[in-house]
């Protein structure tokens, strides 16, 4: 169905707004939640959307990219998908320790295990996300690319942001 440039701008702008309120109730999750280690993957969640809407930033300035309705759905779902990494990652490190490691060892197995199945993930739905963005309709295809490009983002940021951070968790908790 084709809006008007009004009432198409007043829904990505309504689009853009949920997904920053969504972030923003992610991350205020995470504080909860998780306590010390929910500052780290806030953080981390912070830097991810800095990243991951810089680039999309950066694409719009080059013209190779414009926000749609579907591009927002892309950013709102991975918005999700990066938190459901974080919290995979915080559970297995938990888990580690409930199974009597030490806050040190569960560091190290438990972010190890919990970014591996999370890059599993990631990966599988990338492929999804690619597939949409070459294969599918214009319309479909802003959200194939936010989500790729979200999916690569979430990736990234696991493995030189939250990972290193979390294994750090051991000496900015202070306890060993």
């Amino acid at each position: 169905q084709v809006v008007g440039p009004t009432l198409g701008q007043d829904a990505l702008v309504s689009g853009v707004i949920v997904a920053l309120i969504g972030l923003a109730l992610v991350m205020l999750y995470l504080l909860f939640f998780y306590k010390g280690l929910g500052i780290i993957t806030a953080a981390a969640m912070g830097v991810f959307a800095v990243l991951y809407l810089g680039i999309l930033a950066a694409l719009s300035a080059f013209h190779l990219f414009s926000l749609s309705l579907a591009g927002i759905a892309g950013i709102v779902l991975t918005i999700g998908m990066a938190a459901d990494s974080s919290i995979l990652t915080v559970e297995r490190f938990r888990e580690e320790i409930r199974m009597g490691r030490s806050v040190r060892a569960a560091s190290i197995t438990g972010v190890r295990h919990g970014i591996e199945t999370s890059i599993d993930a990631d990966l599988v739905s990338l492929v999804s996300a690619l597939t949409l963005f070459f294969l599918a309709s214009a319309s479909v295809k802003g959200f194939g690319l936010t989500l790729a490009l979200g999916i690569a983002c979430d990736i990234v940021m696991m493995m030189l942001l939250k990972a290193p951070l979390i294994r750090q968790a051991p000496r900015l908790l202070g306890r060993s």
